[in-house]
């Protein structure tokens, strides 16, 4: 075989010369039905296609910042967010990017409903600001607010109530509707079957058991809130 005759992937033969073919994503009606109206969430989208065909988002799922997850015990799909897992250096548009990437199928194109699991160990700022929260909220087409059944919020601290008081300018009424609060991972167990609470990193239980042996050695006192306080305003608060 004459190893030179052989054709990149990226090229084709054109009356007997190579030409150059650009990959793109294949048309999509669930998509370009929604260019009128939300036209940066259809960028956004269609550049996180162009990126997920070159394998460009390998980095970002090591992270494991955006996971889908399986079924929560209604049959929903389950998309699960660690922010914590932020690097300083990770680039936030690619997270929104692998987001999108992972959910506009099953949640614009099927129209299935799902379930977000929102985990916190408030031992670091979360990178996640008020601004991205409401900009990605506008960004999203109808469909993602309709289809969210629930959103479950691991180990809400201080940061986390602010950010969502301060989106109750923003999201609609039946937004809170959805709102679930977890502590505990543990009371996940009312949305979520046994083998995906058994699947969030072992870091998070962890700071699960140290909430609670914050609470024996500090009854009546809100470590939680008192913990991400700190984060906050500073080493020095309470003090």
């Amino acid at each position: 075989v004459d190893s030179t005759s052989a054709q990149a992937p990226d090229q084709a033969m054109v009356d007997g010369t190579s030409a150059v073919v650009e990959l793109r994503p294949a048309a999509d009606a669930s998509v370009d039905s929604l260019a009128a109206e939300y036209p940066e969430y259809v960028d956004t989208y269609k550049r996180a296609l162009t990126l997920a065909a070159e394998n460009g988002f390998r980095d970002l799922e090591r992270l494991g910042i955006v996971r889908a997850g399986g079924l929560d015990k209604d049959g929903r799909d389950v998309y699960l967010f660690y922010p914590q897992a932020l690097q300083e250096d990770t680039d936030l548009e690619l997270v929104t990017m692998l987001a999108l990437h992972l959910m506009h199928g099953t949640v614009v194109r099927q129209s299935r409903p799902y379930t977000v699991v929102w985990v916190c160990n408030n031992q670091q700022d979360s990178r996640l600001s008020f601004w991205w929260f409401r900009r990605t909220y506008r960004m999203l087409p109808q469909a993602y607010k309709k289809q969210m059944r629930q959103l479950c919020v691991v180990h809400p601290g201080v940061q986390v109530r602010i950010q969502l008081y301060l989106l109750s300018f923003v999201v609609s009424t039946s937004f809170w509707e959805k709102l679930f609060y977890a502590d505990r991972i543990e009371f996940l167990d009312e949305v979520l079957p046994p083998e995906l609470i058994g699947a969030i990193p072992e870091e998070y239980k962890v700071y699960d058991r140290l909430l609670d042996k914050m609470m024996l050695e500090k009854p009546g006192e809100d470590v939680l809130a008192a913990g991400d306080a700190s984060q906050l305003y500073g080493a020095n608060y309470g003090k």
